[in-house]
């Protein structure tokens, strides 16, 4: 849900609320007076890491790591099934 930010115009005291959009809360639990809150106007914002690499680069290069993880694996395998058939 959705957090949304109410100052009362009795009051001045600045409070949040969760709740859905379609509802609005109007009065202050605070001073006690009843359709007295105004909702504030707040700025969206996502949390986003923006990299300046491209999706390409990152699908290569994550890749050749498996590459050489799988490459580690089989001699691991390999060196097992030599040192149990002595």
């Amino acid at each position: 849900m959705p957090k949304y930010f109410y100052r009362c115009r009795n009051c001045n005291v600045e409070v949040y609320f969760f709740h859905s959009m379609s509802e609005k809360r109007e009065d202050c639990k605070m001073c006690e007076t009843s359709d007295s809150l105004e909702k504030i106007p707040t700025q969206f914002t996502t949390n986003h890491n923006f990299q300046e690499e491209k999706t390409g680069d990152v699908v290569k290069r994550k890749i050749e790591e498996f590459k050489v993880d799988l490459e580690e694996q089989k001699e691991n395998l390999s060196n097992e099934f030599y040192s149990s058939n002595k």
